[in-house]
């Protein structure tokens, strides 16, 4: 069961369950109308997943920011996290590769 989802990215769908799973759903699943869909699973723990035509982006419950490399349409899992400095609560990817994040203290933050 998600409690957040991610329409972003070069369709694809993304999200988050209650114990903090990352799932990805490939182009072709997204895109093909079937209601039967094999979810991708991402290493790691994260309360907020985005992506954007440039990559993903995710917080974990400790405010700690990363980024996915090598999301591709076909490949929604990504190769390895990198840790980015800052902590964030929760952010969003806008389609023009633009990262907004909602600091621990209300702060919104632009990458």
């Amino acid at each position: 069961l998600l409690k957040q989802i991610d329409a972003g990215g070069d369709k694809y769908l993304a999200g988050v369950n209650t114990e903090e799973v990352v799932y990805c759903l490939n182009r072709y699943d997204t895109i093909s109308g079937s209601p039967y869909t094999h979810f991708t699973t991402i290493p790691g723990r994260l309360v907020y997943y985005s992506c954007g035509r440039l990559g993903c982006w995710g917080v974990n419950n400790a405010s700690d920011i990363y980024f996915r490399y090598n999301v591709k349409p076909t490949a929604c899992e990504g190769s390895q996290w990198w840790r980015v400095e800052g902590s964030l609560t929760m952010l969003e990817v806008g389609t023009d590769g633009s990262v907004f994040g909602l600091s621990p203290d209300g702060k919104v933050y632009k990458r």
